[in-house]
């Protein structure tokens, strides 16, 4: 989860992640961070996004966002 937060903090730096309750909504993330977000974590993590994994749902919560991760992992 510091490796995703690190991740999110570089890319958007001054944003607080990690007390977010909901990065869309809230205005912290928009379609092309989400783009941005999943490049880098695709590089970071070594894995591959579907498209229906790019829901708003799993970009709610830097948890929500980690456990969408695991689970790509682990599939």
């Amino acid at each position: 989860m510091e490796k995703l937060l690190k991740l999110l903090e570089s890319l958007k730096p001054g944003v607080d992640f990690k007390n977010s309750k909901n990065m869309i909504e809230e205005g912290l993330i928009d379609s092309f961070d989400m783009i941005n977000i999943i490049a880098n974590i695709n590089e970071e993590f070594g894995i591959d996004f579907s498209v229906a994994e790019i829901v708003p749902e799993n970009f709610e919560t830097v948890e929500t966002l980690y456990k969408t991760i695991e689970r790509i992992k682990n599939s």
